[in-house]
């Protein structure tokens, strides 16, 4: 069910030269060996009935073929809906982390809701009233609220135009993540590893009124696994059930997972934890409901004598041929197609490529010429040297899933009496174009009700990404940003404390408000 994993950034097949590069004879080393695996995108299995290809009935749990999930639900409601909700069901298996939740108003009206917070070792479930000041952002700890870790959260707010977002800080460092305005039935994870000193966790939240059951398939390089305690998961209503993979999928350099409902509908979240050869880090993930054709990484950096790696997982039934386009620095774009099989990873060793010199920023864009889509991810690994956390995973910007948004709103970690951990704050952007042509962009520091300050401009050519530098972002680290551009646009920000960029790192949301 799957294929060897290809270390270079171009593909090998007729047409394509790949650069020259030495090869290390034997292994590689233990912090470029274990880089792969974290970000390897081998996503598989898809039910029978679904994808037309032979895998064995017990392998797909005899689901029933689902009909494809709406887009993700990390975009904002509009300000004039009378109501909306979001789901948040990161976890930390450390009881002594603490989780976090950002609640951003961007509308120049007060929004009150209702926090309910859920354990998932004792079950306990409680409630309590927020508001959420017009034009401000607020911290909520829903652990506090039942006891500590594993929790998760609903907010049901009385309107929209309001953002949730999610972090954990602990042992290993700290990790920021979206949550989710909708459930879905089926979530796609393109990375994970459970080497040692690595764990990997899943999160199963039910927020719905009826009962759910889950099946969890994994895909490693020695080919699908589908252990027994995974068929079957009861998720009940108002529940967080959390699953230790590492404990079952044991000692896999990639493990990918699809998470497959078979009744009901769950929001999923995957938290990596890494403790090796000094390294530490987290990544908390919200799943991908849905596939898409094209994805784009704004602004990435591999630090020197770390590593580096974008994956690109397709777990459909058929081969998906992808384009992608890299953009060093200032360097002429290269453009590389490559065909991937069906339930397999094209994982590409971004720190090997001599294109790429550590420090040097550079963007990447994977569309696929046909097909459903794919989904990608990006992963870095820093030396032990650096600053604490040394490792992050994040999913790259996916375009194609719903209207594209002109305004991406993004918090900041924490307020500056709350700060997600401490010394968080905003170091830096990358805005991509989604269009066919060049735009505009103009990014704001949200102040207050109404009141947004230019921070700069910027021309983002077509179909590329520009990053804006971290010099300019200083002083705003800890107000949250609004990106309006006058095409469709995707934008990523990179937070401190952390061994660099990439290693902390969130997706802005989508808002429809102008």
């Amino acid at each position: 069910m799957t294929r060897a994993f290809d270390d270079g950034f171009f593909a090998d097949e007729p047409g394509t030269e790949p650069p020259p590069r030495s090869a290390p004879a034997g292994p590689p080393p233990r912090v470029a060996r274990r880089l792969r695996p974290v970000r390897i995108a081998l996503l598989a299995v898809i039910l029978a009935a679904t994808v037309g290809a032979g895998v064995a009935d017990r392998a797909i749990h005899r689901a029933a073929p689902a009909p494809a999930p709406p887009p993700a639900g990390t975009s904002l409601a509009a300000s004039s809906v009378e109501s909306s909700s979001w789901y948040c069901a990161g976890t930390a298996t450390d009881t002594s982390a603490t989780t976090t939740l950002d609640l951003l108003n961007t509308t120049s009206r007060p929004v009150n809701g209702t926090l309910t917070a859920y354990n998932a070792t004792s079950g306990a479930t409680r409630s309590e009233p927020v508001s959420v000041p017009a034009g401000a952002q607020i911290v909520e700890q829903p652990g506090g609220l039942v006891g500590g870790n594993p929790v998760a959260a609903t907010v049901e707010l009385d309107g929209g135009g309001v953002l949730v977002a999610q972090s954990i800080a602990g042992a290993t460092g700290w990790t920021e993540a979206a949550c989710s305005r909708s459930t879905s039935a089926r979530w796609y994870f393109a990375s994970g590893s459970t080497l040692q000193g690595d764990t990997l966790a899943m999160a199963l939240f039910n927020p719905t009124t009826t009962d759910a059951v889950v099946d969890m398939t994994f895909v490693t390089p020695s080919g699908l696994s589908a252990p027994q305690p995974f068929e079957g998961i009861v998720v009940p209503p108002g529940h967080l059930v959390t699953e230790e993979i590492d404990s079952f999928v044991q000692d896999a350099a990639s493990v990918s997972t699809i998470v497959n409902v078979r009744t009901g509908a769950v929001v999923a979240a995957e938290l990596q934890s890494v403790t090796a050869g000094g390294v530490r880090g987290l990544s908390l993930r919200l799943g991908r409901p849905t596939l898409s054709p094209s994805w784009a990484l704004p602004y990435s950096v591999d630090a020197a004598g770390g590593t580096g790696a974008i994956t690109v997982f397709n777990p459909t039934g058929r081969t998906e041929r992808v384009r992608l386009t890299l953009r060093p620095g200032t360097s002429p774009a290269a453009v590389s197609t490559r065909s991937i099989a069906p339930q397999s990873a094209w994982v590409l060793d971004t720190s090997a490529d001599p294109r790429l010199p550590a420090g040097l920023v550079f963007s990447a864009q994977i569309r696929t010429v046909s097909g459903p889509g794919v989904v990608v991810d990006r992963s870095v690994l820093a030396p032990s040297s650096l600053e604490r956390p040394q490792f992050g995973a994040f999913s790259a910007l996916a375009w194609g899933a719903g209207t594209p948004a002109r305004v991406a709103v993004l918090p900041a970690p924490g307020t500056e009496a709350q700060p997600s951990v401490a010394g968080a704050e905003v170091v830096g952007l990358g805005v991509a174009d989604e269009g066919s042509g060049p735009l505009d962009a103009t990014v704001y520091a949200l102040e207050g009700p109404g009141r947004l300050v230019v921070v700069t401009r910027l021309r983002v050519p077509a179909g590329g990404a520009r990053s804006v530098p971290i010099g300019i972002i200083g002083g705003t680290g800890h107000v949250p940003l609004v990106v309006k551009a006058d095409g469709p646009i995707g934008v990523i920000e990179d937070l401190a404390p952390s061994a660099g960029l990439d290693v902390v790192a969130l997706a802005g949301s989508g808002s429809p408000e102008g």
